[in-house]
């Protein structure tokens, strides 16, 4: 392979496919090339985008405003959240998954809180 600027005279590199530290461009394809196969189950995974800027009701297509997040490339499994409460997109809405009163804090419950017929 021949890599060159136009400042450094032009060199002939090895292509290879094996990792170390050089900067081998050949060598970056292979990395990535490992790097997406190792990845490719986790394309539809969840990830957290950010807190929304404007309101979000479940199973609306609200653009939620979030700073460095771009709307138009939104995808399956992107997590926002607004007034402490959880969603994510599926492709078409967004879909409330939970919020803050649907969790129970350690130590919050009471003998009170159980029904007598909980059979615990």
């Amino acid at each position: 392979m021949l890599v060159g600027n136009d400042t450094e005279p032009i060199q002939t590199l090895p292509i290879t496919d094996t990792i170390d530290n050089s900067n081998n461009l050949a060598t970056n394809r292979a990395i990535k090339a490992y790097v997406d196969s190792a990845t490719a189950g986790l394309t539809g995974a969840m990830h957290f985008v950010g807190e929304a800027s404007v309101v979000i009701t479940p199973n609306s297509s609200v653009n939620p405003q979030i700073r460095n997040y771009d709307f138009a490339r939104a995808l399956p499994g992107d997590v926002i959240l607004y007034n402490s409460q959880e969603f994510v997109w599926d492709g078409a809405q967004w879909i409330l998954l939970g919020d803050e009163s649907s969790y129970a804090i350690k130590g919050s419950i009471v003998d009170t809180d159980i029904s007598e017929n909980a059979n615990i």
